[in-house]
């Protein structure tokens, strides 16, 4: 349940691999697609993701990953390793001045390319 001001409005949550199976349930196949990109935004869930849905990860070939390491306890050397480790070149960087006055080993975004 979302509270946005006075209203609160139901939003359906997916994990990355339910997610691609309701896009296939809708008859699009994301292997049609020259270019697979991923956004990923999820308020410190980017850790799990990364740890329990390896497999779906490595059907992309950008993620970009928008981490909050102080919300979870890892830091984004711990993040970049392990996308890394699935075949990935990262770049790190500050999107915003939170990340900055924070540091960049506990929020910021990381760009992972397929190599």
């Amino acid at each position: 349940m979302f509270k946005g001001g006075v209203r609160r409005v139901r939003v359906k949550s997916f994990t990355l691999t339910s997610l691609l199976s309701h896009v296939r349930d809708l008859g699009i196949d994301i292997n049609s697609f020259r270019v697979r990109a991923l956004k990923m935004d999820c308020k410190g869930c980017e850790w799990d993701v990364v740890n329990n849905e390896p497999e779906t990860l490595k059907l992309f070939e950008i993620v970009k990953i928008e981490y909050s390491g102080y919300l979870r306890n890892y830091t984004a050397n711990q993040l970049i390793s392990k996308v890394e480790s699935l075949g990935f070149k990262c770049r790190r960087y500050a999107h915003n001045e939170i990340a900055v006055r924070m540091g960049l080993n506990r929020h910021g975004m990381i760009m992972c390319v397929r190599v």
